[in-house]
Order: structure tokens, then C-alpha cells, then sequence
């Protein structure tokens, strides 16, 4: 019987595959599809993908997250903060894979994380107590910073509550936080903020976790990553 049932199971799927919707706002699927072919899931046989990309027009995503409602999909996968909140306000019925989304209590997707309730489940990636940890580990790297300036997206609802919860840290750790919207290159980013009297500029912390804004290959960013500068 135990070598029987995965047959059994394989030819339930072939009968009619799975429909995944992928909700996006760069092109990221790849490690999810090579996952599944790792797990013995067929494209076309087993699985259907049905993929939408923004290509960084965020505003785009409710009506992407509607046509996946529409086409019927099984489940929808969606791979930032603002693909699920978009998702979420799509459909509360098809099943909801969250993915790189920080704190979804905090940003009013689940109820908490041991009883999510709803539709949505998955990965979350940061929580407010580890930004304000990053906070703790630029003042350890650079024990003279005084200033920190911190690249936010005002457009990503985590953003503005991570800020909060590091202005309510920094006093204590003798900072003072200057928060840029819609991030820069680092030579802009020189240019924006002005030296103090000493002559020297804030450090900077990069909200970390994928954004559209500050993730986008094409303006020359790092993915997924919280970049910590200093000059001084």
C-alpha cells in the first residue's frame, strides 16, 4: 500500500492539474517552479502557473489579483507585502501563500501567527523587534554615529510602522533618525542629505525585505537586503 499511493496520487493529478497563481511585482517564480519540479510536479501536467508581473507598477496589482480570481486558480501565491494585501482584498476564499512579507500581524493580514484564521498562511521574513535589532547593530559597527538616515517606501505599509518603532528605539541609543523617501543610489543618496556641523553625513539603514521600489534589478539594487552605510 505504501508504494501504491503516490502512483494513485500522481494519476490524480494528471487527471486535472493545479492551477497556481503567481502574483509579482518583478519576475521571481523561478526557485518556486524549480521547487516543485524538485518535488516531482510536472508543468502542464501536474501544475499550470498562471503569472502576473507588475514589472514594478505596483498599482497594477489589484486588477492582476483579480484576473487570477477569475481565472479559477487554485491557489494564489504572492511574493511581497503588497501582492498579499492585494490578493487579500481579491478574494477571501482561494488560498493565499504569503511569501518575504514582514510581520503580518502588524500589517493586518492575519490574526496572529499561531491561528492565522482566513485564507492567507506562508513565510514572513522581519518583525518590528529585528529592525529595531539592525537599529542596535549600526550603532555597535559605528559606536560614533549620531545620525542615521533610513530609506523607506512610503507606499509599503510596513515601512512607516518600522520607522515608528525605530524613532521610539533611537533616542535611547543616542541616534537621531532622518527618515528619505523612495530610496536612492548611494551617490544620490550623498547629495540628499546634507552634513552636519562637523562636516560629516548620517549613516544610513535600508528598511530591509523586497520592495519594488528598492529591489528592482533594473535600478541597479541589491535584492532583499538591508544595506547599512557609513560616512565618517
Amino acid at each position: 500500500m505504501l508504494l501504491v499511493a503516490p502512483i494513485v496520487a500522481r494519476a490524480q493529478r494528471a487527471t486535472k492539474p493545479y492551477r497556481i497563481g503567481i502574483l509579482q511585482t518583478e519576475e521571481a517564480q523561478t526557485s518556486l517552479q524549480q521547487s516543485l519540479r524538485e518535488l516531482g510536479y510536472v508543468e502542464g501536467r501536474d501544475v499550470v502557473f498562471e503569472i502576473r508581473t507588475t514589472e514594478g507598477k505596483s498599482e497594477r496589482l489589484d486588477d492582476f489579483a483579480l484576473d487570477l480570481v477569475r481565472l479559477k486558480v487554485d491557489v494564489i501565491v504572492a511574493l511581497n507585502p503588497a501582492s498579499v494585501l492585494s490578493a487579500k482584498r481579491a478574494t477571501a476564499t482561494v488560498p493565499i501563500v504569503m511569501m518575504n512579507t514582514p510581520d503580518p500581524v502588524q500589517l493586518g493580514l492575519v490574526a496572529n501567527l499561531a491561528r492565522p484564521g482566513g485564507n492567507i498562511t506562508g513565510t514572513t521574513t522581519l518583525t518590528l523587534d529585528l529592525s529595531t535589532k539592525q537599529l542596535e547593530l549600526l550603532k555597535e559597527a559605528v559606536p560614533r554615529a549620531s545620525r542615521v538616515a533610513v530609506l523607506l517606501n512610503p507606499d509599503n505599509r510596513w515601512h512607516p510602522a518600522a520607522v515608528k518603532g525605530l524613532q521610539a528605539r533611537s533616542g535611547s541609543l543616542g541616534l537621531q533618525l532622518q527618515a528619505l523617501a523612495r530610496g536612492a543610489s548611494s551617490r544620490r543618496l550623498r547629495q540628499r542629505v546634507p552634513r552636519d556641523d562637523n562636516g560629516t553625513r548620517p549613516g544610513s539603514l535600508g528598511l530591509g525585505g523586497p520592495d519594488d521600489v528598492f529591489s528592482s534589478p533594473r535600478a541597479g539594487r541589491p535584492r532583499d537586503k538591508t544595506s547599512v552605510a557609513h560616512d565618517g
